[in-house]
């Protein structure tokens, strides 16, 4: 349910939209103030609640900023398999075929009718849908019987760094959407604690404040140096792009 009232707004919400790099900043600070007043029986209650929510969050953190790195290095792998099929895979097996069937034979164009454009450029499922046609074809010339073997381990090769790479897309996609659900579900218990907080020092407001890092929670706070890297940088986890 949406609300037209300013003062129910979850302002840790719509702080840290699109940046859970920011969420993990407030909510640890928030962590570490009441674990250090948990003396106070009240405090201790805000503390006990929170502190599992506050867990789930970051452990999910921590799997999603894993995953990503893990998705970005096998991203890395496959562009580079792809990258040796356009350029030295396919001019050694252009290079080898010709060596027996010239360009221009009739044998030439059975085995590469459109020559190397078709390993070159394309999506990489297209690229592979070429390698593996290209070793049916050289199945028929037992001339080339050791290229039709290179290139068929070659084509075994992208499929396995493409697949490999995808798992770790859908994985990313999914923890991604999981840590989304944990940063809400914290902002919640973070709005919840400042209104307990509200009631428990009703008579002098100003110690809630020491409960939350103020200058994330400003509209401005483009100046903000947080030992880790601009805060308002956008997350690699909402700026990575599958391939």
């Amino acid at each position: 349910m949406t609300t037209d009232w300013f003062f129910l707004n979850n302002v840790f919400d719509n702080t840290t939209k699109n940046s859970v790099k920011k969420m993990n900043i407030l909510a640890t600070d928030h962590h570490d103030k009441l674990l250090n007043n948990v003396a106070n029986p009240d405090i201790q209650f805000l503390y006990g609640r929170f502190l599992p929510i506050y867990q789930d969050f970051k452990a999910q953190y921590q799997a999603v900023i894993a995953n990503t790195g893990m998705y970005e290095g096998h991203t890395q792998i496959v562009a580079s398999v792809f990258s040796e099929l356009s350029s030295t895979k396919i001019k050694y097996w252009d290079i080898q075929i010709q060596g027996i069937y010239i360009e221009g034979t009739p044998e030439y164009k059975m085995l590469l009718p459109n020559m190397r454009g078709p390993f070159q450029t394309g999506g990489y499922e297209s690229r592979i849908r070429e390698t593996r046609a290209l070793a049916l074809r050289l199945h028929n010339f037992p001339a080339l019987s050791a290229i039709e073997q290179d290139v068929t381990l070659f084509a075994d090769k992208m499929e396995q760094a493409r697949t490999t790479q995808q798992g770790y897309e859908k994985a990313t996609q999914d923890n991604s959407a999981l840590l989304e659900e944990k940063r809400l579900k914290l902002a919640k218990i973070m709005h919840a604690n400042f209104g307990r907080l509200i009631d428990v020092y009703i008579e002098n407001l100003a110690y809630v404040e020491n409960y939350y890092e103020l200058q994330y929670l400003r509209a401005d706070n483009s100046s903000t140096n947080t030992g880790d890297g601009d805060v308002n940088e956008p997350d690699p986890i909402y700026t990575t792009t599958p391939v």
